[in-house]
């Protein structure tokens, strides 16, 4: 909730008002929380 909440640098915006404004600020939103969901993913040895 924090994160749709404030600035995001990156994204250039509130990701919640950017994810709503448009297409491809919803795309440009959920890229970004797969980023920051893949580096808090523990890595697991092969």
């Amino acid at each position: 909730m924090t994160f749709l909440n404030n600035q995001d640098d990156q994204l250039g915006g509130r990701p919640l008002d950017l994810a709503i404004a448009s297409v491809d600020g919803l795309n440009a939103v959920e890229a970004r929380l797969d980023g920051l969901a893949d580096r808090a993913r523990p890595s697991v040895p092969d």
